[in-house]
């Protein structure tokens, strides 16, 4: 389990993975914070599974930016297989 807790550098950045910004500066630069699990399960020495989720608490930014989608919070699920040879 992680937490994380996101913030714009300054107040006129872009949160560059969704393409919101606040030219003017204006609103706050706390983007959120998320919580992630993950499990993982090693099959062998050459596979491993891996799923996870994640869960976006939208801060003030990611809330009020002047091109920021309506909505609730945003949840993220992954399944990833690594295969060594």
């Amino acid at each position: 389990m992680a937490i994380a807790f996101f913030w714009l550098a300054e107040g006129k950045d872009s949160w560059t993975t969704s393409g919101l910004r606040d030219k003017t500066g204006n609103t706050d630069s706390f983007v959120g914070h998320q919580l992630e699990l993950m499990a993982r399960w090693d099959v062998n020495s050459s596979l491993n599974l891996e799923s996870g989720w994640a869960h976006l608490f939208k801060g003030e930014f990611a809330r009020n930016a002047p091109n920021a989608p309506q909505g609730d919070d945003i949840d993220y699920f992954y399944v990833l297989s690594q295969l060594r040879f």
